[in-house]
C-alpha cells in the first residue's frame, strides 16, 4: 500500500507544480488615463527602426478580467504595441508567464537573475504598489535598464556602448513636432550615470548599498508576450504574478494533499484488519 500512497503523493504534487509554471491568459489594454507627454527621447546605438529613435517611457495596463492597474515595460523595443492593445474596448490576448518559471525561455538565467537584482532593488522606489510613478526623474531611466539587460550582446552592461544602447543625442522634444526638438547632451551624460551606476550594481561591479538601494523587495515578475506571437504585440514584463487557477481547483488540489495522510491511516487500518 505503500506504493499507491507515494504514487498519490506524486500525482498530487505533480498537479500543483504544474499549476505553478502554467501559462495563464490575460486580456490587457492600455490605461490612457496614465498618458504624460514626451519628455525625453533618446537616439539607440545600431538600431533603424524608426530612425533609431525611442522615448523611454513605460506604462500602465489594465487587466480585463480583473480590473487590476499595472505598470508594465517593454521588452522588445522593436515592436509597437498592438491597436487592440491600445483600444479599452478591445484589449490584446497575452500568455502571462512567470518570468523564473522554467517555461520562461525568451531569457537566459543571467538575464532572469539580473532582472530580478534590478526590479527588487529599485522599482519601489519609483512605483508605488499601484504602479504610479512617485519618482519622475528616474522613471525615464528604468525602461533603458530593461532594454539593456534583454538586448545587450557584447557580453558587457553599458547603456553608452556595445551592442545595444543610447549615443549622445538624447532630446527633449516638442510634443507636436519630435523631428525638431532640441538635443539635450547633458540630460544625455545624467542618463548614462544613473543608468550605469544601476547596471554595475546588477554585475556587482559596486553594491546597491553603495547607491542607497538597501531595501530588497522580492517581486514575481511576469512576462507577458502576445497571443500569436511576439511580433504581434510588445511583450512586457510586470511586478504584477499571473492570475492564479481558480479557487475551487486549488481547493481540489489541496483537499487531496490534505487527505493523504488520512488515507494512508485507512489504507494501513485495513492491512491489519484483513
Amino acid at each position: 500500500m505503500d506504493t499507491m500512497y507515494r504514487f498519490l503523493m506524486i500525482v498530487s504534487l505533480g498537479m500543483v507544480i504544474s499549476s505553478a509554471n502554467q501559462v495563464y491568459s490575460d486580456t490587457l489594454y492600455y490605461d490612457h488615463s496614465s498618458w504624460r507627454p514626451y519628455v525625453h527621447y533618446f537616439h539607440m546605438i545600431n538600431e533603424t527602426n524608426n530612425n533609431g529613435w525611442h522615448d523611454a517611457e513605460s506604462i500602465k495596463a489594465t487587466n480585463e478580467d480583473t480590473d487590476q492597474n499595472f505598470r508594465v515595460f517593454c521588452v522588445d523595443y522593436f515592436t509597437q504595441t498592438s491597436e487592440d492593445f491600445r483600444d479599452p474596448l478591445i484589449g490584446q490576448e497575452y500568455d502571462a508567464v512567470a518570468l523564473d518559471s522554467p517555461s520562461m525561455t525568451l531569457y537566459t538565467q543571467a538575464q532572469k537573475d539580473a532582472l530580478n537584482s534590478f526590479f527588487s532593488h529599485v522599482y519601489s522606489t519609483i512605483y508605488d504598489v499601484n504602479g504610479n510613478i512617485i519618482d519622475d526623474a528616474n522613471a525615464y531611466f528604468y525602461q533603458l535598464v530593461v532594454w539593456e539587460i534583454v538586448h545587450e550582446t557584447s557580453g558587457e552592461l553599458n547603456i553608452a556602448d556595445g551592442a545595444f544602447g543610447i549615443d549622445n543625442a538624447a532630446k527633449y522634444p516638442d510634443p507636436n513636432n519630435r523631428k525638431d526638438a532640441v538635443y539635450d547632451h547633458d540630460y544625455y551624460n545624467a542618463t548614462v550615470g544613473i543608468v550605469n551606476s544601476w547596471l554595475n550594481a546588477i554585475t556587482g561591479t559596486i553594491t546597491w548599498d553603495s547607491l542607497g538601494f538597501d531595501t530588497i523587495t522580492d517581486h514575481n515578475l511576469t512576462i507577458y508576450v502576445a497571443e500569436g506571437g511576439i511580433d504581434v504585440s510588445q511583450t512586457l514584463i510586470s511586478v504584477v504574478s499571473p492570475i492564479t487557477p481558480e479557487p475551487a481547483t486549488m481547493l481540489i488540489f489541496g483537499i487531496g494533499i490534505a487527505a493523504l495522510p488520512w488515507l494512508r491511516r485507512r489504507i494501513r487500518k485495513n492491512v491489519i484488519h484483513s
